[in-house]
């Protein structure tokens, strides 16, 4: 499997129509219209911030499978019908860059600490794992 590569631009708030559980992961369909144009089966998209694998779709929704990692490690495993996601296919060759470099897997899981106004916007905290301090940016 190769790496692939995200902005961080969402292009699309897409909403789950099914979440299924099979023995220890599952299915995740997602409902959309943008990232749908010229996908195919065993593309990445990310959604969440999540780099998850396209494994079929309709002219209205996709579906991916869900790991026990995934499930276990994301927001995936308290997912339920009707919940909004962020949408995102990964970066292709020659595209315009409008965000940074984001590969979207996980490395590991971190806490909401807490949030509060900033400006026009909202600081958020994340509690994370302190071996991870070297590979954030403030």
């Amino acid at each position: 499997m190769e790496n692939q590569l995200f902005t961080g631009i969402i292009e699309e708030v897409g909403k789950i129509q099914a979440v299924r559980r099979v023995n220890l992961g599952g299915t995740l369909a997602i409902g959309a219209r943008t990232v749908l144009s010229q996908m195919k089966a065993g593309d990445s998209i990310a959604v969440n911030g999540v780099c998850l694998t396209v494994v079929n779709f309709s002219e209205t929704s996709f579906a991916c499978d869900l790991s026990a990692e995934t499930l276990e490690r994301t927001s995936f495993g308290s997912s339920h019908e009707g919940m909004l996601v962020n949408l995102e296919r990964p970066l292709s060759v020659g595209a315009r860059l409008g965000g940074h470099f984001v590969q979207g897997h996980v490395d590991a899981l971190g806490r909401f600490a807490f949030s509060s106004p900033s400006g026009g916007g909202t600081v958020i905290g994340i509690e994370h794992p302190g071996d991870l301090d070297r590979y954030l940016v403030q």
